[in-house]
């Protein structure tokens, strides 16, 4: 008998791992255009938390938790949970420093390139 309520539980998780594909979709499209340091670690991030995703999903299927708790020892789900922590924090970290490299470099960027047509300003000495 298929119960409703146990499948309604996927629903954040599928919302979740869609959002983590979208990102690793438009980051993949980023690294072909402009190859760099900032895009390679925003694949790596998206890619850790898409690989979240999908292990949360398998974990919260009836089948799997209901074999989980049958045959596993209840203190097997902390080092799931620790693992699946560093591995947030990892993606995390590797997508906040891609965001401060892109930041860092445009800002440095956009000053350094004079605009077309631009002179630079002389001042008259008196």
């Amino acid at each position: 008998m298929l119960n409703v309520s146990s499948y309604a539980a996927l629903v954040p998780h599928v919302a979740a791992l869609l959002g983590h594909l979208a990102g690793l979709v438009v980051a993949i499209i980023l690294l072909i255009r402009a190859k760099g340091t900032a895009t390679i670690l925003a694949v790596v991030g998206f890619a850790l938390l898409t690989l979240i995703s999908i292990g949360q999903i398998a974990l919260a299927l009836p089948a799997v938790s209901r074999q989980l708790f049958r045959v596993g020892p209840l203190w097997l789900g902390w080092p799931l949970n620790c693992c699946c922590g560093f591995l947030d924090l990892a993606a995390i970290v590797c997508l906040i420093i891609a965001l401060w490299q892109a930041f860092s470099g445009q800002i440095i960027t956009e000053a350094e390139t004079p605009a077309p047509g631009d002179e630079p300003a002389v001042e008259e000495i008196v």
